[in-house]
């Protein structure tokens, strides 16, 4: 082989392996392919479109619904509070059979209820000066409901165990107190002269006497029962028997050697019982 000749072959095996050797390397690095805009428009003409797939109805499902997005769209009639006596009447039609007086509650006006019976109960708003109120009697086995008392400003009660009799105490905005004991099953009413809360008596239930603690005075300008109830004074009482049938009232402790503001009293064999409203103390008193 000539010289010149070796010298030629020499020059394009390593201009051919320089050659190999740069685009092996190109393909080794990372990059990035960005397409020229004829290929662009190639893709986007032969791209596959896009389509909504739709299923037939099973046979007995419900047709589905759009859920409403605002309380417009509800054709419902909106939620009515009842007044108090469409409560009453509820509660007496209703299949209520037990019931927790610390749970029963009446809207608008706050109110609870109090068996007495065994299809018998008593419902009585809470009392304000402010606010006229009424006692109720519901027997839900007759689905009957009676006003026993009211409406009256401040209204307060208290009843025999039995149901029977019914002392009542309602407040003008005046101040003026009206006391009503009454025998429901006779309907008789028996105006009270002695001025007096409902929480301070204790009703028999064989017979129409009461016994009662009753204040000796009330400080000038208070409104009852608002005050008494928030504790804005606290009365110094005397101990009364009240017997209607007879009538008489007797008086059984003047008061004097103690100063006790006497609260849900209670005859239990031949003694009075009570407790003082302002420490909570039980007291005793022989019959």
């Amino acid at each position: 082989m000539s010289k010149w000749l070796f010298i030629s072959v020499t020059v394009v095996l390593v201009a051919l392996f320089g050659t190999v050797a740069y685009y092996g390397m190109q393909a080794l690095e990372p990059h990035t392919y960005v397409p020229t805009v004829e290929e662009e428009v190639k893709v986007t003409a032969t791209s596959t479109p896009t389509t909504s797939l739709s299923l037939p109805s099973l046979p007995g499902l419900p047709e589905k619904k759009p859920i409403p997005v605002s309380l417009d769209e509800i054709s419902a009639d909106p939620v009515k509070v009842l007044n108090t006596e469409e409560q009453l009447a509820y509660l007496a039609t209703s299949t209520i059979r037990e019931l927790n007086p610390d749970k029963l509650f009446f809207a608008p006006k706050d109110s609870r209820a109090y068996p007495y019976g065994k299809n018998d109960m008593f419902v009585i708003e809470r009392p304000s000066n402010l606010v006229r109120t009424s006692l109720w009697t519901i027997n839900t086995s007759t689905k009957t409901v009676s006003r026993i008392a009211g409406p009256s400003f401040g209204l307060m009660a208290r009843w025999s165990k039995n149901g029977r009799y019914v002392f009542t105490m309602s407040a003008d905005q005046a101040g003026a107190l009206t006391l009503s004991f009454i025998d429901t099953k006779t309907k008789t009413t028996t105006p009270l002269r002695i001025a007096t809360l409902p929480s301070k008596c204790f009703i028999m239930d064989a017979s129409p006497i009461m016994y009662c603690g009753v204040p000796q005075g009330a400080p000038e300008g208070v409104v009852l029962p608002d005050d008494y109830l928030k504790n804005k004074f606290a009365s110094t009482d005397r101990i009364v028997k009240i017997d209607f049938k007879t009538p008489k009232v007797t008086e059984l402790w003047s008061g004097t050697s103690e100063s006790l503001d006497i609260q849900n009293p209670a005859v239990i064999g031949t003694n009075l019982f009570f407790t003082n409203k302002t420490d909570d103390s039980v007291w005793k008193l022989a019959l």
